[in-house]
């Protein structure tokens, strides 16, 4: 009974060699990390390739921003690194954001060790970088042996998201052994506001604007709260928070792309989003 569950055990092992169709020697070296890149001013949206057993390439998807409306645009995808086996498989983060942090595991096959998942954690391209998605999984499918050791993690410093990848391969090019990625600044808000003070004391205040909590400049939301007391509501509680009386003259800014609500901090970043053209200030009583 025992040589036959030996047998059984041998026979299953030499199944996931055959299926992974390469000699054991090609597996103990890595070639030299090849460099797969967005574009210009683009970022790491998810990961696109192949996989069966472990990954066999992989990628970059890839989207930019455009400083004018303040809305993520659609980019090119990085050619993938690796051989041609396996099938297709694209993981993509959820719509306007990209790769802020990663994690990469690893099978054993005789004496090395193949990346078969990359788990991405996902954050929104506009400020403040909120994380859209934290376990979005990109690889093969397999019962075989972990690597040693845990899971290798990277993240993004404050600020920055990934804009590239690092792919190492097994030596025939064929497999990919291990995935990194190198990161650079994300978008930011950036300063429009300007104010003019009147003889009796208003404050009138051209696109105004709040500093959030990472230190980005997002303009004010026309709502107070998310979609609701909308107009004056905001305008007055933006005044109050810089020591003023009540609001007039309120005018909208409509199609702004990226605003904050001014009562909790949250986020608005797409076509229908609404700010302030400018609003006036009243002196306080």
């Amino acid at each position: 009974m025992a040589r036959s569950l030996i047998r059984m055990r041998a026979l299953a092992w030499a199944l996931a060699i055959a299926m992974a169709s390469i000699a054991a020697p090609a597996w103990a070296s890595l070639t030299v990390g090849a460099e797969a890149s967005c574009g210009k001013d683009q970022w790491v949206t998810g990961l696109t390739g192949k996989a069966g057993l472990w990954i066999d390439a992989v990628g970059p998807t890839c989207a930019g921003w455009n400083e004018r409306t303040l809305l993520p645009i659609d980019g090119r995808a990085g050619r993938p690194v690796g051989g041609k086996g396996g099938g297709a498989i694209t993981q993509r983060c959820p719509a306007g954001s990209a790769v802020s942090a990663w994690e990469v595991a690893n099978v054993r096959q005789g004496d090395a060790a193949f990346a078969d998942r990359v788990t991405l954690q996902c954050s929104t391209l506009a400020p403040p970088q909120t994380v859209t998605e934290s376990a979005l999984a990109f690889g093969g499918s397999n019962n075989l042996p972990r690597g040693k050791g845990k899971p290798r993690k990277g993240r993004c410093p404050a600020g920055e998201l990934a804009t590239s990848l690092s792919v190492w391969t097994s030596s025939d090019g064929r497999f990919v052994t291990d995935v990194n990625m190198r990161c650079s600044r994300a978008p930011r808000g950036y300063s429009m506001m300007a104010t003019q003070r009147a003889a009796d004391g208003s404050l009138t205040v051209f696109s105004p604007e709040l500093k959030l909590k990472s230190g980005d400049i997002v303009q004010l939301d026309w709502c107070r709260e998310w979609a609701t007391h909308c107009g004056k509501p905001a305008a007055d509680a933006f005044c109050a928070s810089k020591g003023f009386g009540a609001s007039s003259n309120e005018v909208a800014k409509p199609n702004h792309g990226l605003t904050v609500v001014i009562s909790d901090q949250r986020i608005c970043n797409g076509h229908d989003c609404t700010s302030f053209q400018r609003l006036t200030c009243s002196p306080r009583s």
